[in-house]
């Protein structure tokens, strides 16, 4: 494990020992072999974050950070890893979505209410499509306004106090807010 698997900016002492402990563990126990793949870090990791929930609850100040994250390999991506209970699929949680992922507003039509959707990029064989709308809709305007209201009004729960406001790199407009342990947005820009 060590030099294959690194640990996010979340994870204290006491819960990189657990950690590491418990990944270890059940590496042994699974895969006897050292050259093998490194599959259970998801399970420590989830193991971990219910501990540290727990604890939460008890001092939410000194256990604040539970967004607790792994990076296999120097080039890998960092994956953060949730318990299922604290998943939604119906709405925008506190948890970082994975690379890829987004979340948006849909106006709705005559026929249809407003709604709010998860979309997924991933990647696959093809040529690709690029679509312009220019200029923006109106529609699409309000819709970019009310979403960033809501993130302004949810910023503190979201990144916390420490947050620091920053522009992205990869030249998206506007500003991001970024947790003070994490220099990378979870799509992998990197913010200044």
């Amino acid at each position: 494990m060590q030099g294959r698997a690194f640990w996010g900016g979340a994870l204290s002492g006491r819960d990189l020992n657990g950690v590491n402990k418990t990944v270890s563990g059940l590496l042994k126990l699974i895969y006897p072999d050292e050259s093998a793949q490194v599959s259970d870090e998801d399970l420590a990791l989830e193991v971990r974050r219910r501990v540290k929930e727990q604890q939460k609850r008890i001092g939410a100040a000194e256990f604040c950070n539970t967004h607790f994250s792994y990076t296999i390999g120097t080039e890998g991506v960092e994956k953060f890893v949730s318990t299922p209970e604290l998943q939604s699929q119906n709405g925008i949680g506190d948890e970082p979505l994975e690379c890829g992922q987004i979340w948006t507003l849909s106006p709705g039509g005559q026929d249809e209410r407003p709604g709010l959707f998860r979309l997924e990029v991933i990647e696959g064989p093809g040529f690709g499509v690029r679509v312009l709308n220019n200029p923006v809709p109106a529609p699409f305007r309000e819709l970019i306004r009310c979403a960033e209201q809501n993130l302004y009004a949810r910023a503190a729960q979201l990144v916390g106090a420490g947050g620091a406001t920053v522009r992205c790199t990869s030249g998206c407009p506007g500003w991001v807010k970024r947790y003070p342990s994490r220099p990378y947005r979870p799509c992998g820009y990197r913010l200044y």
